[in-house]
């Protein structure tokens, strides 16, 4: 939300103000991802005899859920009058929930009966936009790539 008290005059029905942003919008939000494993390859071996070590290759299809924690962003305004000004922008208040889809692919080393390695190089695109009552449309995309560490629960 644009801080009304520092335009140089109340905004009515009809003005015009332009905005333009200079740096990335930060947004923070809650990730629900859920996706489907196919092991691809898998491949057990001993370690000196003791030590069991596995290998897993897998594919990963799936989906996420984004819930908006806050956004925050700096901003230039410009008034029809000519003045232009620099602001933090901060009370975003047309968030909602955003839906996508995940595609990655994934390498696992697997250390003893209980600890695993994995990264996962993995494309993510939204499906819906994550702005509600606005005429455009803004959906989030990206590639990353997660890395850690797993601890299994039972016996192996």
């Amino acid at each position: 939300m644009i801080p009304g008290n520092l335009l140089s005059s109340p905004p009515a029905a009809g003005d015009r103000i332009g905005m333009e942003l200079d740096d990335d919008i930060e947004r923070y939000a809650l990730n629900l991802p859920l996706a489907l494993r196919y092991d691809i390859w898998r491949k057990r071996i001993l370690l000196l005899n003791r030590i069991p070590l596995c290998f897993a290759a897998y594919g990963l299809l799936g989906g996420y859920a984004q819930i908006p924690l806050r956004q925050e962003g700096k901003v230039e305004i410009f008034e029809d009058s000519g003045r232009e000004f620099e602001t933090d922008i901060t009370g975003f208040r047309n968030l909602r929930p955003a839906y996508g889809l995940s595609l990655g692919a994934g390498a696992e080393l697997g250390v003893g009966k209980h600890v695993s390695i994995f990264a996962e190089p993995t494309y993510m695109q939204g499906l819906t936009s994550v702005v509600r009552g606005m005429p455009l449309s803004t959906t989030i995309g990206g590639f990353g790539v997660k890395v850690g560490v797993t601890w299994g629960f039972g016996k192996k």
